[in-house]
């Protein structure tokens, strides 16, 4: 074996400029956000915990926790338009199926990404490309199942970085 010593950006060897979060030069930005969800809330019902972010940002950490909403309950978290009513883009782009049947801290919200895909920009994973992407797009939780009590807490806290 070899001991190795070397830029894993290409762009970076190159004496390019290499996009912020794939440098060491990166811009982050926290947030955390709790609410409810209502036991006569129903089932497929979207909570979105953030509004209009940016598409070029790439969110690289998200951690949920949330109260026992009792036996069967699951969650998803997508990606949507960026207004009520607006366009799913993807549901479950980050998480699909979470159970919050018990309680739990700091489960990890983007389950659903494949390593390969962990670098993409929000646009990138709604689906859009630089020709269709939206300036703005808004994160969300849909209850795909309600559990048996249906109600509950749910906290969502996570960081972005530039793309």
């Amino acid at each position: 074996m070899s001991l190795e010593d070397k830029y894993v950006n290409a762009n970076l060897v190159a004496g390019k400029k290499a996009k912020p979060a794939l440098s060491s030069m990166d811009d982050s930005r926290g947030f955390i956000k709790q609410f409810e969800i209502a036991a006569a809330d129903n089932a497929n019902s979207i909570y979105r915990f953030l509004k209009a972010v940016p598409g070029e940002m790439i969110l690289s950490e998200l951690l949920l926790s949330f109260d026992a909403f009792g036996a069967g309950g699951l969650l998803n978290v997508g990606i949507y338009e960026s207004k009520v009513g607006g366009a799913t883009y993807d549901d479950n782009a980050f998480a699909s199926g979470v159970d919050v049947s018990a309680a739990a801290a700091k489960q990890n919200g983007l389950a659903a990404i494949d390593l390969a895909d962990r670098e993409k920009r929000l646009f990138e994973l709604a689906g859009h490309d630089s020709d269709t992407k939206k300036e703005y797009y808004d994160l969300g939780i849909k209850i795909t199942a309600k559990g048996a009590t249906g109600l509950g807490t749910v906290l969502a806290q996570g960081t972005f970085l530039q793309g």
